[in-house]
């Protein structure tokens, strides 16, 4: 996704949900740490944006996002998740960085992951494509692999949870990249005077839509719940 289809990504999500402050969660929230010049092409691949919305524990904005969302023209698909779609570690929402559509103060926020907290969530999911994200990101001097391994031992426990296999894997993984010997420091934004920063407290699973289904569902032995 190019840099200046982000924006408009991030207008339509908040057309949807009413919401000015949306998190993304997924590879484009890369846009909120560096410029478009700085970010190799592999970074910038995915044709989607993970929006994480707050407040929304009957998650109803997120199904709007899934349902409404979906590309529409040459413009790029907005996907709604929750808070138990990645492994992020402990203290993520206070890294957020700001990337505000303007200088108004109630201005559409997208709240990005600080990039070394968005290592982590791809290295635990550790799949083909997330690999060649996090090792674009190294080999381009972007981030510090070595600070992503640190933030590994000690994960949130309201996202989702890994195996351990997974987060030996993603530590080992992580461990075998080689550090830079010159490192690129971001420049963030700031977030409009007046606007305050997302708080953990502001995101938690949704309701399970379908736990009466399963709690109606027969026992192996013939036997039904009630």
């Amino acid at each position: 996704m190019r840099r200046d289809e982000f924006p408009d990504a991030l207008r339509r999500a908040a057309e949807i949900t009413g919401d000015h402050d949306l998190v993304v969660i997924g590879s484009q929230s890369v846009h909120g740490a560096f410029a478009p010049a700085v970010l190799p092409q592999a970074a910038t691949a995915s044709g989607e944006v993970d929006i994480l919305t707050a407040h929304d524990i009957e998650g109803d904005k997120m199904w709007l996002l899934a349902g409404r969302g979906g590309g529409w023209g040459d413009q790029a698909k907005i996907d709604g998740v929750d808070i138990t779609t990645a492994t992020l570690p402990e203290g993520w929402v206070d890294r957020l960085i700001a990337f505000p559509l303007d200088d108004q103060p109630d201005c559409v926020i997208g709240w990005c992951l600080d990039p070394h907290d968005l290592v982590v969530s791809k290295a635990v999911a550790g799949r083909d494509k997330d690999c060649r994200f996090i090792e674009a990101l190294a080999n381009a001097h972007l981030v510090d692999p070595a600070v992503s391994l640190e933030r590994l031992a000690a994960t949130d426990p309201g996202c989702r949870q890994p195996r351990p296999e997974e987060i030996e894997r993603a530590g080992v993984y992580l461990a075998s990249l080689p550090r830079p010997d010159q490192f690129y420091h971001p420049a963030y934004r700031t977030a409009p005077k007046g606007r305050r920063h997302p708080t953990r407290d502001e995101f938690s699973a949704p309701a399970d839509m379908y736990a009466d289904l399963r709690h109606a569902r027969p026992d192996p032995d013939g036997s039904q719940d009630t």
